[in-house]
């Protein structure tokens, strides 16, 4: 019997399908005459998707660039490069005339203040005994706000350069100045880079350090934009060759092309509390899917998965027949291909004979439709 007759039969005696997950009704004779034959895929804990050198980066938001608010003489290093440092630790002294004019000024505004305050309480007394006018007061009052003001100014300026609240306390009472400034780290980490040489003229913001904590890091890969397609947030990197206890998630996928290399920017985030990568460090990488999630992972041969627009499946034996389901494909080599699930695909996939099943089911939908 021709093929169109038995497919014609076919679409006779089953039942209809028209949806991925529904089956078509099939007897073992008729999957026979079909020339359809079965094969159990072969699970993987992971499949490689992508692979290519990773280079170990800090995030953006976790380092810091150190340096004086006020310019000086870097006359102090007390760390170095590669440095373990704590939040708030001493790690560069500046000498600064600046400074020095900046605690001047809160001396000043501190007794103008404190001069202010008790001309205000005199004056309140007087007005209250009916000695002097209300517009005396007002006067008094204005002059005393605004000394308030200037001496949080000047406050808010030496807090900015680095001076503690101690420190002001201890400046105001003993009217001791001091032209040494010291940077402390904002943050725990490592000293990643000294940015200015010792003895050298600081500017204002000017860089002398770059602290980062590097207990996260990112992994970031350069794929072929052709198998950028095929990676997902969720998945892993892996190095085994580095270690082969190190996993990152991958978080993002790059927009764009680069146009020289032709590549896609991927970044995965990584534990890196026991300190094993170093950042500029470049690692040999995989992308792999199924190390983690939902997701279940195969191995089918290529002529196993059948497409229908962008999307692909296999078709799975059951009791009555096959059924058609949706797979996500994540590489091909020609012979083999990697597949995941979002269900477990614990049945024999049909390996030959798909033509046949898909025009079936094709056909089906169409009639649906």
């Amino acid at each position: 019997m021709k093929r169109t007759a038995i497919l014609g039969l076919l679409l006779l005696q089953s039942a209809v399908a028209h949806a991925a997950g529904e089956s078509l009704s099939l007897s073992d004779a008729e999957l026979g005459r079909l020339g359809v034959v079965f094969a159990a895929p072969e699970a993987a804990a992971w499949v490689e998707v992508a692979a290519g050198p990773a280079e170990v980066v800090i995030p953006p938001t976790r380092q810091v660039v150190v340096g004086p608010s006020v310019s000086g003489i870097l006359s102090r290093l007390l760390v170095a490069e590669g440095d373990t440092v704590e939040a708030g630790q001493a790690i560069a002294e500046v000498e600064s005339n600046e400074l020095l004019m900046l605690q001047r000024e809160y001396i000043d505004a501190f007794a103008g203040n404190e001069l202010a305050a008790v001309q205000l309480q005199r004056d309140r007394d007087l007005r209250a005994d009916g000695i002097i006018a209300e517009r005396r007061l007002q006067e008094t009052s204005a002059a005393a706000t605004a000394a308030s003001v200037a001496l949080d100014q000047s406050r808010q300026q030496l807090q900015l350069a680095g001076m503690s609240k101690k420190a002001l306390e201890s400046l105001a009472r003993g009217r001791q100045l001091s032209t040494t400034l010291t940077l402390r780290s904002p943050l725990p980490g490592i000293v990643v880079r000294q940015l200015s040489p010792l003895g050298s003229q600081v500017d204002a913001m000017g860089p002398v350090f770059r602290v980062a904590d590097i207990a996260t890091l990112w992994l970031e890969v350069r794929v072929p934009q052709q198998q950028a397609a095929a990676i997902a947030p969720g998945m892993h990197v892996i190095a085994p060759d580095f270690d082969a206890r190190l996993y990152a998630e991958v978080f993002h996928i790059g927009p764009v092309v680069d146009e020289a290399s032709q590549t896609v920017l991927i970044r995965a985030v990584t534990d890196n509390a026991q300190l094993s990568l170093r950042p500029g460090q470049f690692l040999s990488a995989r992308i792999v899917a199924g190390a983690a999630g939902d997701n279940r992972t195969y191995v089918v041969p290529s002529r196993a998965v059948v497409r229908d627009g962008e999307a692909s499946f296999v078709f799975t034996r059951t009791r009555d027949g096959v059924v058609a389901r949706q797979v996500r494909l994540l590489s091909d080599n020609g012979e083999q291909s990697s597949i995941a699930s979002n269900e477990s695909i614990d049945a024999p996939v049909a390996t030959t004979g798909l033509a046949a099943l898909k025009s079936i089911w094709l056909e089906r939908r169409v009639d649906e439709g």
